[in-house]
């Protein structure tokens, strides 16, 4: 993602200082890796890399089984 970034950034960049030219592709990839990409990448994936909890299973103390603990 970041080669292509720097690939398609370049005609824009190209006459910048270099100092300018790395701030403005980090903060282009950064803000499109959290804004567009991983979102849209958690979306294809049905929230597999962060499902949602299970309330019932953070009341539960360490060594006391889920199904012992009472509804509310």
């Amino acid at each position: 993602m970041s080669v292509a970034l720097n690939i398609g950034l370049d005609p824009l960049t190209s006459d910048w200082p270099r100092l300018a030219t790395v701030v403005a592709n980090a903060t282009v990839l950064v803000a499109s890796l959290t804004w567009v990409l991983l979102p849209a990448l958690h979306w294809a994936t049905g929230g597999w890399a962060a499902p949602r909890p299970n309330p019932s299973a953070e009341l539960a103390e360490p060594g006391r089984d889920v199904a012992d603990v009472p509804s509310p």
